[in-house]
């Protein structure tokens, strides 16, 4: 079976990969979290582990379309009641957020990557400190 991983993250380009694995890292989050390469994998993950506690999704994925994965990940048996949250570039969450909730009807909670490594940890640690503060303090 399948390590168990209360964070999921679905992030496509191999350099921000690498750059997530050490910022999760640096936030002590490293081995909490499953960072995959396409959605393809995330979805193989949910239907073969555990199922996480946070889904955190690049916008821009190699594989298939953000707003079709999200529809995957809402209609997927297991992984439908897990909190989603969108993670891009300011000018990727804008350029799409009007027509995702228009024609999905689908509203995730966004979060800014950051342009430095610096705002960019800084961002990482915010979102898990919000979605991930029950866990903790369970």
């Amino acid at each position: 079976m399948n390590r168990s991983y209360p964070l999921l993250f679905v992030e496509g380009h191999k350099s921000d990969r690498l750059l997530l694995q050490n910022a999760l890292g640096r936030c002590g989050y490293g081995l909490d979290a499953l960072v995959c390469a396409s959605a393809e994998e995330a979805l193989d993950h949910l239907n073969h582990a555990a199922v996480p506690e946070l889904i955190v999704t690049a916008v821009s994925l190699p594989d298939m379309d953000s707003d079709a994965f999200l529809h995957q990940l809402y209609a997927h048996p297991r992984a439908r009641l897990v909190p989603v949250v969108l993670w891009g570039k300011r000018e990727e969450l804008s350029a799409h957020a009007g027509d995702r909730q228009v024609l999905t009807g689908l509203s995730p909670l966004q979060v800014e990557k950051g342009e430095t490594l610096g705002e960019y940890i800084r961002g990482l640690q915010a979102l898990l400190d919000q979605c991930m503060c029950q866990r903790l303090s369970a």
